[in-house]
């Protein structure tokens, strides 16, 4: 019997993408990091997850860093991707819960600016016309 992928954490995936940032995440349109969710399927981090007894975050491995992060922030462009590493050993050093509690203030912050901007953007069109 095949063992299965689960996800707790829904704000920093398991390879250290910050998905509180991501595009889908913030829309509500992300099933998050689950077996048979968009993400998985492209993912090469959850089958090597599941070979490695589970670990919940990749710095939890034995083989971590592997030679799956070599040049990893160069395949995305996704925001979340651009700190991959970074975030990644962020989260060990301090911890996940304090990781999430930072993701949070983060998400909060770029969804107040964004607000601010469209509204600017709307005041701005509304005046060209």
């Amino acid at each position: 019997m095949a063992k299965e992928f689960k996800r707790e954490n829904l704000l920093f995936s398991l390879c250290g993408l910050n998905c509180s940032l991501c595009p889908l995440f913030i829309r509500k349109e992300c099933t998050g990091c689950i077996e048979g969710s968009m993400c998985y399927k492209l993912c090469t981090f959850a089958p090597c997850s599941i070979e490695h007894e589970g670990v919940e975050y990749c710095f939890e491995c034995k083989e971590y860093p592997c030679d799956k992060y070599e040049d990893v922030e160069k395949h995305d462009s996704l925001i979340s991707h651009i700190n991959q590493k970074i975030d990644m050993e962020k989260a060990m050093t301090m911890g996940i819960e304090k990781y999430n509690q930072e993701a949070k203030k983060l998400k909060y912050y770029i969804n107040f600016w964004k607000n601010i901007i469209r509204t600017m953007i709307k005041k701005y069109s509304s005046a060209q016309q």
